[in-house]
């Protein structure tokens, strides 16, 4: 990580503020209840009260019609493992309903016994004769869109440095832009419902990536999704993770915190090689992963906001996201802010910015 990425996190050099009053619209009632109980289930999983996690998965689904393909996933494991077979059947239909593949499922360790029971049998029965209820033809669309999107983006390296590319990039992501922006108005929002899910991912959608380059300060910005993205945000279209980050990205404003919500390491790497980044410095494995403190009022404010849309405060992410490094059962991708590590070779900024790292606990 350069240095400057760290003198801009460190400075915080964030701005809050209001973008625009529709930003603060009221959310329904029955999807801030949605998130407060999937967010009290994610929490249960990470103290292992899988009972009790199924339960606010329960309450959250009573919510919302049509709940997000991840939660319902996260629900299933939690099924399984407390030998609930008929409900993980019940909540694996939903998903594979929404065209994600049942052999993502047999990979997965955790439903091993689950496929050796009648529900399990039956569950890879109800694959073979599946109604597409979703728009297939809008779903390829917007695939065609993304492989377009990457097809010039994977070249570079290879044979040809991204000056090269930069033109063909830039006028492609100026089409793709402006074809995505006809089909939702066409169409509405691409939600789960709308076009089904990626065959392999409970997360990624096509037009994801898309909007990403369009972000502020994109040389190849020509439109701003911010309002598509809250619109569908308070109608249920996309998670409150997803729309967060999208937002912020769009419009260029930290105001959810997300640069401020995830967990970090510092290593001191005088030889200025970056290895420190992969793990093969000495002092790689004996740092604790930790989070940049900023100012408490500040983080107050920051949670005030995450909270208005649904978000949890950034203290419960960084827990989730510290839990997504060491679990292999459940699906916890959708958390905004990575885990970064920060390789420094000059000693004295490396000792300034340690000192900026509180160690979570």
């Amino acid at each position: 990580m350069k240095l400057n990425t760290i003198i801009f996190l460190l400075s915080g050099i964030i701005l809050i503020g209001f973008i625009n009053d529709k930003i603060y619209g009221q959310m329904s009632l029955s999807l801030k209840k949605y998130y407060s109980n999937t967010n009290n289930a994610e929490l249960s999983i990470v103290d292992s009260n899988y009972l009790k996690a199924i339960n606010y998965y329960d309450s959250a689904f009573a919510s919302k019609a049509s709940p997000f393909a991840i939660d319902i996933y996260n629900a299933a494991v939690c099924a399984v493992l407390l030998n609930k077979n008929e409900k993980c059947y019940s909540l694996l239909t939903k998903i594979i309903d929404k065209g994600y593949k049942i052999n993502n499922f047999q990979k997965k360790q955790v439903f091993n016994e689950f496929f050796k029971t009648e529900w399990g049998k039956n569950l890879l029965k109800y694959s073979e004769n599946i109604n597409i209820y979703y728009n297939l033809k809008l779903r390829h669309t917007l695939d065609s869109l993304f492989y377009m999107d990457q097809l010039f983006r994977k070249k570079v390296g290879e044979d040809k440095p991204y000056s090269f590319y930069e033109d063909t990039i830039t006028k492609t992501d100026i089409s793709n832009t402006k074809f995505l922006n006809k089909l939702i108005v066409k169409y509405g929002f691409p939600s789960e419902d709308l076009i089904g899910l990626n065959d392999s991912s409970l997360v990624d959608q096509p037009y994801y990536i898309l909007i990403i380059h369009q972000q502020s300060g994109s040389p190849s910005r020509i439109y701003d999704f911010t309002s598509e993205i809250i619109n569908a945000l308070y109608d249920g279209k996309i998670n409150v993770h997803n729309a967060s980050e999208l937002i912020t990205k769009s419009c260029g404003n930290d105001l959810y915190g997300f640069f401020n919500s995830g967990i970090v390491k510092a290593v001191y790497d005088p030889s200025d090689t970056g290895k420190a980044n992969y793990g093969i410095d000495k002092n790689y494995d004996n740092i604790s992963w930790g989070y940049f403190q900023i100012p408490e009022e500040k983080e107050k404010k920051i949670d005030s906001v995450r909270q208005e849309i649904g978000l949890e405060k950034l203290r419960e992410n960084r827990t989730k996201i510290v839990f997504r490094l060491k679990d292999t059962l459940f699906d916890f991708s959708k958390f905004s802010g990575e885990n970064s590590i920060f390789s420094i070779p000059d000693k004295e900024f490396y000792e300034e910015t340690i000192k900026n790292i509180i160690p979570l606990k």
